[in-house]
């Protein structure tokens, strides 16, 4: 069977990465074969794609970096999934029911029809991202799965995920413009993908929450019982951190170094300034307690409270690795804390601490392989057939044109021994002379034949010395 490859962009507000993986048809399994990421450079902020052109030039980029590496060469990428993350992205509860004539059976169509009722029944000036249902209710009570069930009556309560018109209209813009190159295989929210990524089924049916700090947002998921409860997405993050740290009078590069190397979410007193003001400390530790404090309201906005999440909390994210931001985390919300890792059903190259936080971007892969088994995203080229060796011509005698006669070497025609065929006398007559019949040669026989340029020398040397000498 032919392996499965595909391919996903993860737009990020610090990085825009990109990955390529293959798929095993019979497990489920992906291999990620090649992984880039550049710079977002100020082309997406929260999130959003800002510059439509800068990006399309860094996508480019990452595409070609992709197609060179010796695990993708000579195959093309010519789909890709998208992740779609960042602030105004949310899930919204939503009730619907379907009331039908008499008692009948639930099937695929009937979930199809449900499903359709709720996007078109939600209000909202935001744009639907993904419908999907958090649980079931029959005539007999709630089901995790009413197909193949008999009821008058099918309710169902919707997880609606939204986001701002231009968040997704900007994506749209870019893949628009790379149309000849590439087109959009699918959209991936990855909040959840990532939570399917690091989350167990354990956690997710006693109950969890997953929290996402990125550069410029932070997002919250929790889960309960099996079902999405929550999802948010907060406008701050680690970038924050280090732009608060400019108003000391530094460079963005030196505020960010000085937060990846000294920086502490928790004040501590052997701490090592690195020549910054004293308050540098400070500055980091108030952005950090901001942040934590965002996480721990909107879990509470969940209508949740710590105990009914026994779980606890798992973080992913660039900004999660802030030192010491985990225990103030956990100080905060009363709840356990863990980083979050890939688990089996995702194989990478690389060390454990570069898988970690590769979670985006391998988590929409996993989600993209789900979506639509179907989609072949990289292009193989046509096989070449072998060249035909090239018959050699059969050579031909050689024939030379002078005037408007086509002389043949080869051909022993005496006619061609003639000037003027049409004057009455021969050449050989007039240019032969008697020769005793003792000197008299027989003529030369087949295969010993002279040529036709010999014989004409020797006529001309005949007829130069003249019929009496000798």
């Amino acid at each position: 069977m032919q392996p499965r490859y595909i391919s996903a962009i993860e737009i990020g507000s610090s990085q825009i990465k990109g990955a390529v993986a293959s798929v095993d048809q019979d497990t489920g399994h992906l291999t990620v074969i090649a992984r880039e990421q550049a710079p977002s450079s100020g082309c997406v902020r929260y999130g959003w794609i800002n510059n439509v052109e800068d990006t399309c030039r860094i996508i480019e980029q990452i595409v070609d970096r992709l197609e060179s590496n010796p695990r993708v060469s000579p195959g093309r990428i010519r789909a890709v999934y998208v992740a779609l993350g960042g602030r105004s992205l949310r899930a919204t509860a939503h009730d619907v029911t379907l009331r039908l004539d008499d008692e009948r059976k639930i099937t695929a169509d009937t979930l199809a029809r449900l499903a359709r009722d709720a996007r078109e029944s939600f209000v909202t000036q935001n744009e639907i991202v993904e419908v999907f249902p958090r649980r079931f209710v029959i005539d007999s009570g709630a089901i995790a799965n009413p197909i193949g069930t008999y009821s008058r009556t099918l309710s169902a309560t919707y997880n609606i995920v939204t986001c701002r018109p231009q968040m997704l209209r900007n994506v749209n813009r870019v893949f628009d413009a790379l149309r000849s190159r590439l087109h959009v295989a699918g959209i991936v929210v990855r909040p959840l993908a990532e939570a399917d990524l690091v989350l167990s089924s354990d956690e997710c049916r006693v109950g969890c929450t997953m929290v996402d700090v990125g550069s410029e947002t932070t997002s919250v998921v929790v889960y309960k019982d099996d079902e999405l409860r929550y999802l948010a997405t907060i406008p701050v993050g680690s970038h924050h951190i280090t732009r608060d740290l400019t108003s000391l009078g530094v460079t963005l590069e030196r505020a960010e170094a000085y937060k990846l190397n000294y920086g502490n979410a928790l004040e501590t007193p052997d701490h090592v300034s690195d020549g910054l003001d004293a308050d540098a400390e400070k500055i980091v530790c108030a952005r950090a307690g901001e942040i934590v404090a965002n996480i721990v309201a909107n879990i509470k906005y969940s209508g949740l409270t710590p105990g009914d999440l026994p779980r606890g909390i798992v973080m992913v994210g660039g900004g999660s690795y802030l030192k010491n931001f985990d225990r103030l985390l956990a100080e905060e919300s009363g709840m356990e804390v863990r980083r979050g890792r890939p688990g089996d059903s995702v194989r990478l190259d690389a060390t454990p601490a570069v898988a970690e936080r590769s979670v985006d971007i391998l988590a929409t892969l996993l989600a993209a392989s789900h979506i639509n088994t179907t989609v072949q995203c990289i292009e193989q080229p046509a096989p070449q057939m072998p060249e035909k060796p090239k018959e050699r011509p059969v050579q031909q005698p050689e024939t030379r044109h002078y005037d408007k006669y086509a002389i043949d070497d080869n051909s022993d025609d005496p006619s061609l021994l003639d000037d003027d065929p049409d004057d009455g006398y021969e050449d050989k007559d007039m240019f032969d002379r008697d020769e005793p019949a003792d000197t008299q040669k027989e003529a030369p026989r087949a295969g010993r034949r002279m040529g036709f340029l010999e014989r004409l020398s020797k006529r001309a040397s005949e007829l130069v010395k003249g019929p009496d000498e000798d």
